[in-house]
């Protein structure tokens, strides 16, 4: 902010051609182009801007874009104004008396510019509408709404508003000059019009709000901390609130000094023009600094500013940061250096040839242009970061803050209660035996040390919602709805309890959580037995939403030794619920997500029982599809991989010829890799270099030294289950082609052959980023964790267990290279040992088996990988696994499920199920 001109003399050549009323129109509406601009790209790269502002849905696929509607609205305002513009330009000539004559005509196209955000238009969002003027009302006065009500959209809106300061100041010194008798709009730019006091205030509001709004949420926090009675972990005490208001109040001096600049009076002031000047530009210096650094570092969230060990970590590019959603690094440090130039364009008062240029009305007009810029630039960085901040597996605040995201806590399981009792008696228990008591032979005084007891259902419940449902599957965030257990229906509490227990009892091998598990299990089954002979009360959702509860209680309690042809009654039971219903009462949301969760899952269900997927199953992709991006990969792999299914049925029928069987198999695989090949940028990662020996430690012998760093647990495990599919099908092509020996066939066999080598290095380059605890995933053991001994976090263990199948594939491969199965065996023995991971173990002895027996069908690696990957849940394959490896050819029939007589609706997929847990 560097000061405006003084008052014309006589209009100037740019003024003649572009008055002041057109500029401020012109840089409105481009505005509104360049938002436009921000929510196209960032849709087409699967960032959702709608929803991070909390701005109203679309509540049909038939309804345009957002952006598409924002064209729309900057078309109806362009085409006014370039008609305006070329009217003015045929009336006037570039004639100053005609320019002051027709002053009208601007002014008359900001009334329609005023229209045109007021009035209701017939392709305009009524809500839309609504809402962007309800908050634009708030802002104004400094307000700032609640996290859920849009507060990212107040602090973008507002923010904009800082750019558009010195606009909105040549505003008021347009409709001044407009309503004023001795000047015209349309001539040289008073802009002491007013008073002195008027414009400089205007050009200052912005500030005053986003200083207002910083205040008011640094009182929310403390007040937060003041009811929980600590200070919050992620949000701390408010203090980058303040420091943030700081930053909007450095704008005051350099917008007061810019004004006494324009008319100085020494005389008056007591301070000559030089000291005037000297003063704005220390002013000047630190607001663009301290503004500066904070775009960097607190904005866009990049370590350029950080120490040096955060700054050069080998996770992510120099200065940059670990999560990022923009595909090339060099767009951050393009942004970083153009946000510099541009947060600096007062530099040019200090050019002895060009320090007049902030003094010209044309300097003017570009600087407020460059200023757009800026701002138009720092929008797709500032959205990029808070989505990248609400990606899983960590939130915004523990990522600024610094820690690792625990995820959900439910409040009322924390208490603060009085121990001073406990204390003292720990205390007493380790004192020495008194002087008087060792001479006088008094007997001592045995003190029993008393523990606080531990409630297993709260800790597995904290376990499950924390590393589970916030950290490991999407699929289960609708059990948020039910934090609050006595608001939710007694079997879909009991179903909590149960999953929370076992999980308990997985991660800690407590017997007395297994138990207490099973009859918890139990109860729900009678309760949802109950609840399934009503026909009301069979369609809810609860009734949906228990069915796939108990289906992931046997998944992680049951092994292979106790889970028959019925292990997928849930399944089946809760696809009965879907019909029952119709899919098409299916919401977008939490629902959604869980129906598609069911989906993948009954897909596991079709592989392990060597049956085609559902028809019900592609009645919810259709479905589905209305509120889902099918651009993105993952829904074309999971569509990709129910034809894969389907194939693998029709092999296991044996109704294929060799041919067939080739032909299929080739044209999935090339689907495959087409997903593979335009699943950029949303599924990226990064490539980088291994040096010396400890890079050859990390890689098979002869392979590339490199590594892939990946944005997180999901794109990596998305992109192993896509490798492993082609592998197989791969392995099917040469499996087949080994049966003739035709010129084609050796060709088809020797590509396959070449596309495993291939899948497999980017497999092995995908593990060290997890499993390198000395280097390349140092940054993930805790806070303090040194040397040979240390901890693993459970997310870390999480990402461990996204690994173990695909290294398991490797080495089972007939067409991998020696080398890579001795690494992939050493790897697997590593996680054993190094994180105590007994499913690795458990591979390694499965892996030994194999050896004495002929290679597996490739199908049942199928099974093995969908159930472990798909699913997502730790212990039911690796523990199937453990027991046998069955063998799809030799798979019996599987046996119908009973249909009861009242109500005859339903299947009772319940009926016996309490039984098979004793």
């Amino acid at each position: 902010m560097d000061g405006d001109p003084a008052v014309e003399p006589e209009i100037d050549g740019f003024s003649r051609v572009l008055p002041l009323p057109y500029r401020v129109a012109l840089i409105i509406v481009l505005g509104i182009w360049a938002w436009g601009l921000n929510l196209h790209y960032l849709t087409l790269i699967k960032i959702d801007v709608p929803s991070l502002i909390r701005y109203p849905g679309r509540t049909s696929p038939r309804h345009i874009p957002h952006h598409l509607s924002c064209y729309r609205i900057a078309t109806f305002l362009s085409i006014p104004l370039a008609l305006s513009l070329f009217l003015f330009w045929a009336l006037t000539h570039g004639s100053p008396k005609d320019i002051a004559g027709w002053e009208i005509l601007p002014n008359l196209y900001l009334l329609v510019l005023v229209i045109g955000f007021v009035v209701p238009l017939p392709f305009v969002s009524r809500n839309g509408r609504s809402r962007t003027l309800a908050t634009l009302k708030r802002i104004s006065i400094g307000g700032i709404a609640e996290a859920h009500d849009g507060k990212f959209g107040d602090i973008l809106l507002a923010d904009a508003l800082t750019s558009y300061a010195k606009v909105l100041g040549d505003l008021f010194v347009s409709l001044c000059m407009f309503f004023s008798s001795s000047h015209s709009s349309t001539g040289p730019p008073n802009r002491n019009c007013g008073g002195a006091f008027w414009v400089p205030f205007i050009i200052a509001v912005p500030s005053m709000i986003r200083l207002r709004q910083c205040i008011t949420e640094y009182y929310r926090v403390q007040k937060a901390n003041k009811q929980t009675g600590q200070i919050s972990p992620a949000t701390g005490w408010g203090g980058q609130h303040l420091a943030n208001a700081l930053k909007y109040s450095t704008a005051f001096p350099v917008i007061v000094l810019s004004a006494l600049q324009r008319s100085p009076d020494p005389s008056r002031f007591g301070v000559s023009e030089a000291t005037l000047f000297h003063m704005w530009l220390v002013a000047v210096v630190v607001n663009s600094g301290y503004s500066y650094y904070w775009d960097v570092a607190k904005d866009w969230d990049l370590t350029l500013f950080s120490n040096a060990r955060t700054r050069d970590s080998p996770e992510y590019p120099w200065g940059l940061r670990r999560h990022r959603w923009f595909h090339a690094k060099e767009f951050y440090y393009a942004a970083i250096v153009v946000d510099a130039m541009l947060r600096c364009t007062w530099s040019l008062k200090l050019s002895v040839h060009l320090d007049h240029f902030n003094d010209l009305e044309g300097g003017i007009f570009t600087m407020e242009v460059l200023e757009v810029l800026r701002r138009w630039i720092w929008i797709f960085f500032r959205v990029e970061t808070e989505w990248c901040d609400q990606q899983r597996p960590n939130c915004s605040s523990c990522i600024r803050v610094g820690i690792a995201c625990t995820g959900y806590r439910d409040t009322t399981n924390i208490r603060i209660s009085d121990q001073t009792d406990f204390v003292r008696t720990k205390a007493l228990a380790n004192t020495k035996t008194p002087l008087k008591q060792r001479f006088t032979g008094e007997p001592k005084v045995k003190l029993k040390v008393r523990h606080l007891p531990q409630d297993l259902l709260i800790m597995g419940r904290d376990m499950f919602f924390t590393y589970y449902v916030s950290d490991f599957s999407r699929t289960w965030d609708f059990l948020y709805n039910y934090l609050d257990s006595s608001h939710a229906p007694k079997h879909i509490s009991l179903c909590i309890e149960a999953v929370s227990l076992a999980f308990l009892s997985h991660q800690v091998s407590s017997q007395t959580a297994r138990d207490l598990g099973r009859r918890k299990y139990c109860e729900a089954l009678r309760k949802i037995n109950i609840a399934l002979q009503d026909p009301v009360t069979a369609k809810a959702t609860s009734t949906f939403e228990g069915a796939l509860l108990m289906d992931l209680f046997e998944k992680i309690m049951k092994s292979a030794s106790e889970i028959n042809t019925s292990r997928h009654a849930h399944i089946e039971g809760a696809l009965a619920l879907v019909k029952l219903r119709g899919v098409e009462s299916f919401k977008e949301g939490t629902e959604m997500r869980a129906l598609m969760g069911l989906s993948l899952n009954s897909t596991v269900c079709s592989l392990s029982t060597g049956q085609p997927v559902d028809d019900a199953i592609r009645q919810i992709r259709v479905h589905a599809a209305q509120f889902v991006n099918t651009d993105y990969p993952k829904w074309k792999l999971s569509g990709l991989m129910l034809e894969v299914t389907d194939l693998a049925a029709e092999m296991r029928q044996g109704r294929m010829t060799t041919e067939e069987r080739i032909a299929k198999s080739a044209y999935f695989d090339r689907e495959l890799e087409l997903v593979a090949l335009e699943a950029s940028p949303v599924w990226t990662y990064e490539r980088r270099n291994l040096h010396g020996a400890h890079g050859e430690r990390l890689v098979p012998d002869g392979f590339p030294l490199v590594y892939d760093v990946y944005p997180d647990r999901m794109v990596t495990q998305m992109w192993n289950v896509l490798r492993i599919a082609r592998m197989l099908l791969c392995e099917e092509i040469i499996q087949s082609c080994a049966m003739g020996s035709d010129l084609e066939m050796t060709a088809q066999s020797a590509r396959a052959k070449t596309a495993i080598f291939t899948l497999v290095q980017e497999i092995v380059a995908s593990v060290p980023q997890m499993t390198d605890c000395d280097l390349v995933a140092k940054h993930k053991l805790p806070s303090g964790s040194t040397g040979k001994q240390h901890t693993h976090s459970m997310p870390h263990i999480l990402d461990i267990y996204i690994l173990i199948f695909s290294l398991y594939v490797v080495a089972w491969s007939k067409s991998c290279p020696q080398a890579a199965v001795d690494w992939s065996v050493k790897q697997l023995q590593h996680i054993a040992d190094h994180f105590a991971i007994k499913e690795a173990a458990i591979i390694l002895e499965i892996l030994k088996k194999q050896k004495l027996k002929e290679s597996l069908d490739p199908w049942a690696l199928i099974l093995e990988e969908s159930t472990f990957k798909a699913k997502k849940t730790v212990k039911a394959v690796l523990n199937t696994e453990k027991e046998r490896v069955p063998n799809p050819r030799n798979s019996s029939p599987v046996e119908k499920n009973p249909v009861i007589a009242e109500p005859s609706y339903l299947p009772t997929w319940t009926r016996g199920r309490t039984k098979s847990l004793h």
